[in-house]
């Protein structure tokens, strides 16, 4: 029973994944966050669960390896399904000289990359391209 349920949950994050890079190129990264927004409970902001942030982080892993969604896509299917779990989430957008990069932290601890994936980006917009914030602006 455990595995179907595991399959099920995958297949749910594939067609996540697969949703959100639909609406990234037909509206864009601002109207997708307010879509998500619009179809989201807002979490607590003191609720801490590290253990279930962590397997919807790696739920999210396996179906992007599927689907090829890029960090941005990733990163926006994971925080929208820990605000369904009650676990608030923050997405962080940094670039440094040659790339930009997304991931998506639970109470400053990074649960889809590495640890210290931040000292790779010296530019980072941590507050100011979060899905709350760019939904907001007309």
């Amino acid at each position: 029973m455990n595995s179907v349920k595991r399959i099920i949950r995958a297949g749910s994050v594939i067609a996540l994944l697969l949703l959100i890079d639909g609406s990234m190129r037909v509206l864009g990264y601002k109207r997708t966050a307010r879509l998500l927004l619009r179809c989201a409970p807002t979490p607590p902001a003191d609720r801490a669960d590290l253990t279930r942030a962590l397997q919807v982080a790696r739920t999210v892993h396996r179906g992007a390896a599927i689907t090829h969604a890029n960090c941005l896509r990733r990163s926006l299917a994971l925080w929208w399904l820990l605000r369904w779990y009650r676990l608030p989430s923050q997405i962080q957008i940094g670039f440094n000289q040659d790339a930009g990069h997304a991931w998506v932290e639970h109470h400053n601890f990074v649960i889809n990359d590495r640890s210290n994936i931040a000292d790779n980006y010296r530019i980072r917009y941590g507050a100011d391209l979060t899905p709350e914030r760019v939904a907001k602006i007309v």
